[in-house]
């Protein structure tokens, strides 16, 4: 309902108040300076300056209204610089004020006015100034001045009501799952209890109610961190195996926000190792491409150029990550290292196994 206003100047203070019309207010609290500075006219006429370009801009959308200390008064025609140049103000904006004494000399007496409430305010709007002289805690040689308008405004509740009511938030239907999503709509969804012989404003409530449903299921739902801002720590990364690593941790995500089923037979369980194994056999696939193509760099250097066939030889080595992949056995494969180690088992096994047909030892192809 209340806005502060910046204008730079430590002399001028606004804010403004929404109002239910269109015509907001603008409230300011200006202090004009006093003649004791060597610039003081140029400093006095610099800070009307700046009130009449905030009248020239607001004045037209705005009920506006200026008070504080002018240090000029309006009600004795000096003709001095400081009170010809404030008079041309109120006069050229059209600004009303009231009169009354508000400002107290060194001997206790009231003497002149210097505080006034400038305003462009329809008369029925507003009530005239009244200067609080009575207050025991007032310390200062100014009397306090108090004014009175008429404006409406919304209740902060039912504001807060509608900011409620209405989405804001854009949903990133890349980062929901889609599956929980559903799940979690048709569990809710009954709670609504809509039907078909509704009244207007049961419909309207209803709409407002699944609205909020919706949003916060898809808060719920999707990521807030973006999963892959980190560098990849995979020696190999390809488009198809940010798919796959993506499509494991969905199935993860799924199986993990229904409590993690241990059974067997569950199909989210089934469908997350099958995604893990999906995105372990894609990494398994560019290494074997990308040390394939190690060997055939090496074998054409061997010919061409001598050192980099040793370069490349030599950093080969260093790498010390030959390691067999995958390994298949009499017409069975075996991936994975406890695999791999069953698949060498049955093998050495079948080869020491004694074959009364032919007399010799069984031969496996590896």
């Amino acid at each position: 309902m209340i806005k502060p206003i910046d204008l730079g100047s430590e002399r001028i203070q606004c804010i403004e108040i929404k109002e239910n019309s269109n015509s907001n207010i603008l409230l300011t609290s200006v202090c004009l300076p006093a003649k004791g500075s060597k610039n003081h006219l140029s400093e006095y006429q610099d800070v009307i300056d700046q009130l009449y370009e905030l009248y020239q801009k607001y004045h037209k959308t705005h009920k506006i209204i200026i008070g504080g200390d002018t240090n000029e008064d309006l009600n004795v025609q000096t003709g001095t610089a400081h009170n010809l140049y404030l008079r041309d103000f109120i006069n050229e904006c059209g600004l009303k004020y009231d009169k009354a004494k508000t400002f107290v000399n060194s001997i206790g007496q009231e003497s002149s006015e210097i505080d006034y409430f400038m305003h462009n305010l329809a008369d029925q709007d507003f009530q005239a100034k009244q200067v609080l002289n009575e207050l025991i805690e007032n310390t200062s040689d100014h009397h306090p001045i108090r004014m009175s308008i008429k404006f409406k405004y919304k209740s902060a509740e039912v504001n807060r009501k509608l900011n409620n009511s209405v989405i804001k938030k854009k949903v990133n239907w890349d980062k929901v799952d889609k599956e929980w999503y559903s799940a979690h709509i048709d569990t809710h969804i009954d709670s609504l209890q809509i039907n078909e012989n509704m009244e207007e404003t049961a419909v309207e409530e209803a709409i407002l109610k699944l609205c909020e449903l919706l949003r916060e299921t898809a808060d719920l739902t999707s990521s807030s961190k973006a999963i892959f801002n980190a560098k990849p720590k995979l020696k190999v990364w390809t488009p198809e195996i940010q798919v796959a690593l993506k499509t494991a941790r969905k199935k993860y995500k799924v199986w993990k926000n229904h409590g993690k089923p241990n059974n067997k037979n569950n199909k989210m369980l089934m469908e997350k190792k099958q995604s893990k194994k999906d995105f372990r056999r894609a990494v398994r696939i560019e290494l074997a491409k990308q040390k394939s193509k190690e060997k055939e760099t090496i074998l054409e250097t061997r010919t061409k150029d001598a050192k980099m066939f040793h370069k490349l030889v030599r950093n080969n080595r260093k790498k010390g990550n030959d390691a067999i992949m995958e390994l298949e056995v009499n017409g069975k494969k075996y991936v994975e290292k406890n695999n791999i180690i069953n698949g060498f088992q049955e093998h050495f096994s079948s080869l020491a196994t004694f074959n009364e047909k032919s007399r010799i030892y069984r031969q496996s192809v590896s």
